[in-house]
């Protein structure tokens, strides 16, 4: 590493392949402290392990904060997008009309819809529908709820129309559930 940061130390960067892209500033740092290193060989090497860990963390987090997306979006925007999403989870009794959720979200309604879908695999309908079905599901199993109170905690308000999105969803009945359904 040396010789290599030697040569680049002049221009404020350092690339160990060409054509490269310049090392941050937590990189350049990571790196004199690796080359400044006071220890001996054996505790040279831990250091030398536990500094590139540090680094690839800072790399993960750096990524996690916003993912590589095609749209691109801002932390804020990022920040809400997630917001909605947990909304949509926690939230199953009630519905959220598009239009509310992006000016929620401060941004247009197709940007809204395209960024949600690449985030999450799915659009806003149908996360939402997800978490309403998996929870009518639980409610099933685990409670002597009737189908009716459950469709309501659901958000339904006919019974009826709860039963016909459960089987859809599910391909069997809600009264099918605990009887051999998992």
């Amino acid at each position: 590493l040396n010789s290599l940061f030697k040569e680049n130390e002049k221009n404020n960067s350092f690339c160990v392949t060409e054509p490269g892209q310049a090392a941050g500033t937590h990189a350049l740092g990571i790196v004199q402290a690796l080359l400044k290193s006071p220890y001996n060989d054996a505790v040279s090497l831990l250091y030398f392990k536990h500094k590139v860990q540090e680094y690839l963390l800072s790399i993960l987090a750096a990524a996690e904060k916003n993912p590589g997306l095609k749209i691109p979006l801002t932390n804020e925007e990022y920040e809400k997008v997630l917001s909605l999403a947990e909304k949509l989870a926690s939230r199953i009794d009630q519905h959220f009309p598009i239009a509310v959720l992006a000016k929620e979200a401060q941004m247009n309604e197709m940007k809204l819809k395209l960024v949600f879908k690449e985030l999450f695999g799915k659009g806003i309908f149908e996360y939402h529908l997800e978490a309403r079905m998996k929870e009518a599901h639980r409610l099933l199993e685990e409670t002597d709820l009737t189908t009716k109170a459950i469709a309501s905690m659901v958000g339904y308000e006919l019974g009826t129309s709860f039963i016909t999105k459960f089987r859809e969803y599910f391909g069997y009945p809600p009264s099918e559930v605990g009887k051999g359904r998992r």
